[in-house]
């Protein structure tokens, strides 16, 4: 499959961001930012790369999404409740690529 028919899938790209709380306390909280469309696959085990980030990763993402930061966005799945972090970004003239860590959630 090409990777255009595999970025139907929205994911909720989420800021984080610094506000005041009633007591007046800086706190950080996940703030919604816009819905993209992502393709996340998970990483090839078989491949040997002397990276930290690919090794933290779980799956590699993939976008037409501009302006992603790494440890200030992070993606979340409301269908599965899954949350991915955001451990490194690459960003190409077309597509930004991303290499994810997925987060479960428990209700």
């Amino acid at each position: 499959m090409s990777v255009k028919a595999d970025m139907r899938k929205e994911y909720e790209l989420q800021r984080l961001e610094t506000v005041k709380s009633p007591t007046g306390a800086r706190v950080q909280v996940w703030q919604r930012e816009r819905d993209i469309n992502v393709a996340i696959k998970p990483k090839c085990e078989t491949r040997t790369v002397a990276s930290v980030d690919y090794t933290l990763s779980t799956h590699t993402g993939i976008t037409n999404a501009k302006d992603i930061k790494k440890a200030v966005n992070r993606l979340y799945d409301k269908k599965e409740n899954v949350l991915y972090d955001i451990i490194s970004v690459i960003e190409g003239r077309r597509m930004t690529e991303m290499l994810l860590k997925r987060v479960e959630l428990h209700e």
